[in-house]
């Protein structure tokens, strides 16, 4: 799934045979591998992580990228506040 120069380095830090990547650098490839599908639907959780894939889905696919959260029991509405900008 991943090209071969953005697989992680070695748990135990010590590098691999393929150089490390920034920060940009592993966004970008995020791009790539979403732009690849042809619809994505993210479960949008609030945090960080799932609003980094939610993004990245939103620049390469646009209105074929969704982010969606669920109202559950284990995790009400109430403790997801609605992002500025965003329908509630």
């Amino acid at each position: 799934m991943w090209p071969a120069s953005s697989r992680p380095t070695r748990h135990d830090d010590s590098p691999t045979d393929r150089p490390s990547l920034t920060p940009a650098d592993r966004g970008d490839v995020l791009v790539r591998v979403i732009r690849d599908m042809d619809r994505v639907a993210v479960a949008f959780s609030g945090g960080v992580d799932s609003a980094v894939v939610a993004k990245a889905a939103a620049l390469a696919l646009g209105a074929d990228a969704v982010a969606v959260t669920a109202d559950s029991p284990a995790w009400p509405a109430r403790n997801s506040p609605t992002p500025a900008g965003w329908p509630s």
